[in-house]
């Protein structure tokens, strides 16, 4: 599991609802790689997760989109972090992330 996107929000924000995340990426499978596991995760590679995907097949060096949206209802302000972690099963090689976006909306 790696981290591929981050977002820092700004400290002077106030949020009353929570906060809409959303992310989409393309990337071609690395070598070997069977399956992609995508999270929306709090602060770090270790955070609190805000969203999981489950794992979805994929076959290597394909080129494949994925795509996943959460909504945090605790958020901790100042200097809330969101990252978005990836994982390809049984990959012997790194993916190549060729375009992304990860987007927040505090609420």
């Amino acid at each position: 599991e790696i981290v591929v996107a981050q977002i820092n929000l700004p400290n002077d924000l106030l949020a009353t609802e929570g906060v809409w995340l959303s992310f989409w990426a393309s990337l071609t499978v690395g070598t070997a790689g069977v399956s992609i596991l995508t999270r929306i995760r709090r602060d770090s590679l270790t955070g609190t997760a805000i969203a999981a995907s489950g794992a979805t097949t994929a076959t290597a060096a394909q080129l494949v989109d994925r795509a996943i949206e959460g909504f945090d209802t605790a958020p901790s302000f100042p200097n809330e972090v969101y990252v978005v972690t990836m994982t390809v099963a049984s990959a012997s090689a790194a993916s190549t992330i060729s375009a992304l976006e990860f987007s927040a909306l505090v609420v």
